[in-house]
């Protein structure tokens, strides 16, 4: 399943923790292979296929933050 639009990530990137966004998706052709971009803090957008991002998300390279999003659902219901 492909995270949604929004979707705050974090990376391994040359031993220290990046925080990313989801900020894109892509696709070139209707027959083509879904691009997903990430804003990475301090590096740029990063344009991957959604194969690339499954073998990141699978391998543990770039995971979910759930930190963030528990943070922002807290605040939301107004507990924090």
């Amino acid at each position: 399943m492909i995270p949604k639009l929004g979707t705050h990530v974090i990376s391994n990137h040359r031993a220290k923790f990046v925080k990313g966004k989801i900020v894109q998706f892509r696709k070139f052709h209707e027959w083509g292979e879904l691009h997903i971009v990430i804003q990475w803090e301090g590096i740029g957008p990063v344009q991957y296929t959604e194969a690339m991002l499954y073998e990141c998300l699978y391998e543990g390279k770039i995971y979910i933050d759930k930190q963030y999003h528990r943070n922002e659902k807290l605040d939301q219901l107004g507990i924090i």
